[in-house]
């Protein structure tokens, strides 16, 4: 009955979700990357539609546990409806919804944030732009990650999406040289 209450609570308060990890990140200096860092950069019209949210933390594993904990607390009201697991890739771990069958590890089952070790983020070099005190991984590094992506053959299922993003960007590197019209 728990994870019932724990879901109602979780429809009603949802919304909560990325002030929460937002605030996270801020008060931790975790760096935001990937789409949510982009769409923090571009206009609103060439935003893209993403759900979950990718940091670079110092600790992911301790970070996204941490995190679950919060979210069961704040959005959940106390119940266990999120989850943390290690995620695809080494160094990443991942805060999970336990979706609305109330079972954790089913095909429902869905991301709310994906914590990679910080480390990561310093190997390349990353140009970091910080939004309302939030750091989030700059246009142009993004850009450069991409088209390293498009580059390689096992990252095959991406490819679509990065397209997508990479001209976005460029559409909005138009925008911005474009000379503006002189008014009268």
């Amino acid at each position: 009955m728990k994870k019932k209450a724990g879901l109602f609570n979780f429809i009603t308060n949802e919304f909560k979700i990325p002030n929460i990890i937002l605030g996270s990140a801020r008060k931790n200096n975790q760096i935001i990357y990937g789409r949510r860092a982009m769409n923090a950069q571009l206009p609103g019209f060439l935003r893209a539609t993403t759900y979950d949210f990718d940091i670079y933390a110092n600790k992911p594993r301790r970070t996204a546990h941490r995190m679950q904990k919060r979210l069961d607390e704040e959005i959940g009201g106390g119940s266990d409806i999120f989850y943390s697991k290690p995620a695809q890739h080494k160094g990443t771990h991942r805060v999970m919804h336990i979706g609305f069958d109330a079972r954790k590890g089913t095909q429902d089952d869905f991301a709310i944030a994906d914590y990679t070790a910080k480390k990561q983020a310093y190997d390349r070099k990353i140009k970091i732009i910080k939004r309302g005190g939030i750091m989030y991984e700059g246009v142009s590094t993004i850009a450069r990650r991409k088209k390293q992506i498009l580059r390689d053959p096992k990252s095959e299922y991406r490819h679509e999406k990065d397209q997508g993003d990479l001209r976005r960007i460029e559409v909005a590197r138009i925008l911005q040289t474009r000379p503006r019209p002189i008014r009268w």
